[in-house]
């Protein structure tokens, strides 16, 4: 399957060199021949006088009347670019000038998790990592001779002329509303001068940037409406994959929308949507990159739509984020045009949630309204979920509350830490308990702890007693080791907010201080990783607006907080 996918990519890169070529040939849905070689009758080109389905345009006196406009049009562009190429200093790199867009934050699979709404959203992707079908459906939709024009394509300005009879505002190539957008944004000049300056530019552009670049540049840069700036960010808004997914259904909707995004959104004019889908289907079957039949399957394919605004994800876990990237870069906090990559697993937050929901339906009739869930992967500390409070948001209910943060009592989830600290002490799994009635002495009188069923289950190897999380054998336990050693094992394994020793007292193995859920579940993940503690995070890497890498976590190794034979043997009982 891996081959495949590569295989694809490959192609695509080669027909984004070579261009389209004709349906007529053998297998139009393919690139190249078998034996690797390219097609030889390259991208069928509009002969002057008539329209793409080879109607006849008007007469020979009327079609030579328009031919000579265009001409003197596309020599008129050349004239005035030429004349104004000593005024333009040199360009400053095309990734320089792109749009800041908001800070957008993203699971580990790029998954949008929240962003800004107020200001548009870019996640930069390379060239190779785009499906190939839209590489293709770009091209056809917004600029068929991208592969062989150098900039400006004189064709296309004169079919423009031709079929619109005024200025060519429609000839522009995928070059030139590259340049349009990165450095003419703010060009107030009369039409004419515009398009001589966009040409100009365009030329520059191709110039001192290949294809494949400009491709690129432009696939990250071009707007298709929802405040998605690029195809990676539209992917995801749109269809909630990535662009490295697009089918042919899914790459001919978004390669349609960027003419006029907001009268092509499905949310606002599904019709007008499909439509313009079906367009840029029919570009592709006349530039041979589909046959019919393909155009047919994908018009018929049903294409889920994500809302226009969709609820965050994990809006408790993007917090922690933000406040981990301020804590390790406070460079970077609350900077715009961010990527935050982070560690979060949407499907397994989803998971998470789903079983929240579960439990308190379980706990109804017991008046439990709220809980929390935080998975943390072992050995390297990446949180792969956290559901802080099963009512995010909402006050009434403890919402505001971040309950994988905030300090709780445990109850006995502290015993495998004290059965660690007796195993460094000569205990083993089969040294023998008692679990009598016992009284213990303290200085607010007797404690007599009991188990949870009140019973008594006489002498018991430490394996049952852990296992079955007997109280009184821990109490008599801690009480053997000293409160020290327990306390001395839980700030091992990071458990650091077990800190006011002198308000501890036997109770503490079930559940008498208090400790952060994310601190427990890591420390047991150690468990997990052999006795090994890793560092919870969150975020993974940072990039820029361009793709730049501005903040990558780096891989620290966990460190030994308990031998991997006594991990495995507390693992084993548990």
């Amino acid at each position: 399957m891996g081959a495949c996918s590569t295989a694809s990519a490959s192609t695509a890169t080669r027909a984004a060199s070579a261009g389209p070529r004709s349906a007529r040939s053998a297998g139009a849905s393919k690139l190249r021949r078998p034996d690797g070689q390219t097609h030889s009758d390259g991208v069928v080109l509009t002969t002057v006088g008539s329209d793409a389905n080879g109607s006849t345009v008007g007469d020979s006196s009327v079609m030579r009347a328009q031919l000579a406009r265009g001409v003197v049009i596309v020599l008129g562009f050349a004239s005035l670019s030429l004349a104004g190429y000593a005024r333009f200093a040199p360009l400053s790199a095309p990734e320089t000038q792109l749009q800041l867009p908001g800070t957008v934050v993203l699971d580990a699979h790029g998954n949008v998790l929240e962003r800004d709404g107020r200001s548009g959203m870019r996640i930069p992707i390379g060239l190779g990592s785009v499906a190939p079908r839209m590489l293709q459906a770009t091209i056809s939709a917004e600029d068929r001779r991208f592969p062989q024009h150098p900039g400006v394509d004189p064709l296309a300005i004169a079919r423009a002329a031709l079929t619109s009879g005024s200025q060519p505002s429609g000839a522009s190539t995928i070059t030139q509303q590259l340049a349009r957008r990165l450095y003419l944004a703010d060009d107030a000049s009369p039409l004419a001068v515009r398009k001589a300056h966009e040409a100009l530019v365009a030329l520059q552009l191709e110039a001192n940037r290949s294809k494949r670049e400009i491709l690129e540049l432009y696939l990250n840069d071009v707007y298709y409406g929802r405040g998605a700036y690029g195809v990676e960010a539209a992917s995801r808004l749109y269809f909630g994959i990535g662009s490295g997914n697009l089918d042919l259904a899914h790459a001919a909707y978004l390669a349609g929308l960027p003419q006029r995004p907001s009268d092509y959104d499905p949310a606002n004019d599904p019709t007008a949507a499909h439509t313009r889908q079906a367009y840029v289907l029919g570009r592709m079957v006349e530039d041979g990159w589909i046959s019919k039949g393909d155009a047919d399957a994908a018009s018929a394919t049903a294409i889920d739509i994500l809302p226009a605004v969709a609820p965050p994800i994990a809006h408790q876990f993007v917090g922690l984020a933000l406040a981990e990237l301020a804590r390790v870069r406070p460079d970077l906090a609350g900077h715009d045009g961010l990527v935050i990559e982070t560690t979060l697993d949407a499907g397994l937050q989803n998971e998470a949630e789903r079983l929240i929901r579960i439990r308190l339906d379980e706990f109804q009739g017991r008046n439990v309204t709220n809980a929390a869930l935080v998975a943390i992967e072992p050995g390297t500390g990446r949180i792969l979920s956290f559901v802080g409070s099963a009512t995010d948001g909402d006050p009434l209910h403890g919402g505001e509350i971040d309950m994988v943060l905030t300090p709780r009592q445990p109850g006995s989830a502290l015993k495998p830490f004290l059965y660690a600290a007796a195993f460094e002490r000569g205990f083993t799994p089969a040294t023998a308990l008692l679990d009598v009635a016992t009284s213990f002495p303290t200085e607010d009188g007797p404690y007599a702890p009991l188990d949870f069923d009140r019973s008594f289950h006489g002498v018991v190897p430490l394996r049952v007693a852990l296992a079955s999380s007997l109280n009184i054998p821990a109490v008599r336990t801690l009480d053997a080791l000293g409160l020290d050693a327990m306390l001395e094992m839980t700030h091992r394994f990071g458990l650091g907010t077990l800190s006011e020793v002198e308000s501890y007292g036997l109770g503490l193995t079930l559940g008498g201080g208090e400790v952060r859920l994310l601190d427990l579940a890591n420390a047991y993940a150690a468990l997990g990783a052999g006795g090994r503690l890793a560092q919870p995070f969150a975020v993974a890497r940072v990039r820029d607006a361009a793709g730049r890498i501005l903040y990558e976590r780096s891989a620290s190794p966990p460190v030994r907080v308990l031998s991997d034979q006594r991990a495995y043997l507390l693992a084993d009982i548990l």
